[in-house]
């Protein structure tokens, strides 16, 4: 059915009266939170916004149209929102930007375009291409949202000669939690103390220094870690334990409907889904194989849970780890990996899906969250982790490894126990640098050159890549 004025007027109240973006629902949320979250819209550009389902895509949108037409003074009908989720081809996405021009011939003054979840639109890039190289990006600012990253995953990551960047719009980082939520003492030390990026760092003895700065606030930082193991950096489960004390089955039974939902539209079978990710949930944090997964979740091949797990990585749910080869420095692709999910809150939710009980699981097993925290912490640094971040095994397995630029290997290893020493890191002969993960104990050994640093601490030194940061 072809696109009419209407559908676009319908989405866009705010060319009738630039006082309905105060009241849309979304915006309304957002303002209402406390604490609220900000963002500066500082450079706006061509952009291209993936993030997970729920994460804050659409609210961002709304927001950056408030933000124009109350900040910028831009006249409302040069904000064009359009959410595509039920557009069926690339021409609809066109159509609506011709539509819109048709709408507004005589405005000359930029034009801020939000498209809101295209990626599952099929052949939505062709689409985005096609805009960009035509008259129709003429005066137009684009920022184009989307819940699947495929097209990344194909190695499409940049479309040549076409200006748009591309960011991953991912659930909080611990850093980004304890600066919405700690206290105003937390929040300022922790503003005082810069992160760094492991792949640059000097000495491991700089991480220690920064740590012990950090740790005058220790307390409250594990406190903080705590909470965020259960809800994770997804908004509405944060928000819900904060004012209830609990995360609402409701809540985890919104996100599930979420993946099935997207799972459908990219032609998956939805009863594949809880058997593999039984057999995940039992396996995150130790070595498996598509094989082995495929034994254990009765889905026999290993292709299918192959595929799916890379959907599921799409999608922005999972991330795989590779055993590091020592000599090459490079990835052992074809042997066992390890599967994380990119967040607590997915961990907890796809628990609760494997036993359709659903509830906080994060003091079962805090060591398989903490540990998985840190790895999608540590992934988060780059833009292609997979050959950065990876793992050792050797007679015993060194959890994580982080290849720096002069190619050395530091060693990581996470041990959620009380009273950790420095003979409780495995391997500690194949590393010149290493760092061992802590539940409390802060410390540097000389002999050993390790840093012992508590999770809470060792999270909040990690810096993020700049595809990751929204401003």
């Amino acid at each position: 059915m072809p696109l009419k004025v209407s559908d676009l007027v319908a989405q866009n109240p705010w060319w009738r009266n630039r006082d309905e973006i105060l009241r849309d629902e979304k915006v309304v949320e957002a303002l209402n939170k406390t604490p609220r979250k900000k963002y500066s819209f500082r450079k706006l550009e061509n952009t291209l916004l993936l993030g997970p389902r729920q994460v804050g895509k659409t609210t961002y949108l709304k927001l950056m149209a408030r933000y124009l037409i109350f900040e910028r003074k831009v006249d409302p009908d040069r904000i064009l929102y359009f959410s595509c989720e039920l557009l069926t081809d690339r021409k609809e996405i066109v159509e609506v930007l011709k539509l819109y021009d048709t709408l507004f011939p005589e405005k000359t003054e930029t034009k801020y375009i939000l498209l809101d979840e295209v990626t599952f639109v099929e052949n939505w890039e062709a689409a985005v291409k096609h805009i960009l190289d035509t008259s129709l990006s003429r005066n137009k600012v684009l920022y184009i949202t989307g819940s699947s990253s495929i097209w990344l995953l194909k190695g499409a990551e940049k479309m040549p000669g076409r200006k748009i960047s591309v960011k991953l719009f991912m659930p909080l980082t611990f850093r980004e939690y304890t600066r919405l939520f700690g206290s105003k003492e937390v929040k300022n030390i922790v503003e005082s103390v810069k992160p760094v990026n492991l792949s640059k760092l000097d000495n491991i003895k700089t991480l220690y220094r920064k740590a012990l700065k950090l740790s005058l606030v220790q307390k409250e930082l594990d406190e903080l870690l705590l909470k965020y193991l259960k809800t994770g950096g997804f908004y509405k489960p944060v928000y819900e334990y904060l004012q209830r004390g609990r995360v609402s089955q409701e809540t985890y039974l919104m996100y599930v409907k979420w993946i099935e939902g997207d799972l459908a539209k990219l032609n998956k079978k939805i009863s594949f889904l809880r058997p593999l990710i039984t057999a995940i949930v039992e396996k995150v944090s130790t070595r498996t194989s598509y094989a082995s997964l495929a034994k254990n979740s009765e889905l026999k091949s290993h292709v299918t849970v192959r595929d799916y797990i890379e959907v599921l990585e799409g999608l922005l749910l999972l991330r795989t780890f590779y055993q590091v080869n020592p000599s090459t420095k490079t990835p052992y692709y074809r042997k066992e990996k390890k599967i994380y999910f990119t967040d607590p809150f997915l961990y907890n939710t796809f628990k609760g899906y494997s036993h359709e009980v659903y509830r906080d699981y994060s003091t079962e097993k805090p060591e398989i969250l903490v540990e998985s925290t840190v790895g999608e912490h540590l992934a988060r640094q780059y833009r292609d982790y997979k050959t950065r971040v990876m793992y050792y095994q050797e007679t015993r397995e060194t959890d994580f490894t982080v290849l720096k630029d002069d190619l050395k290997l530091i060693g990581i290893e996470v041990k959620w126990q009380r009273n950790t020493r420095p003979q409780d890191f495995p391997n500690r002969h194949r590393f010149r640098e290493k760092i061992l993960v802590t539940m409390n104990n802060l410390d540097y050994s000389q002999k050993y050159n390790m840093a012992l640093i508590p999770a809470s601490i060792f999270l909040l030194l990690l810096d993020t890549h700049p595809q990751y940061k929204i401003d």
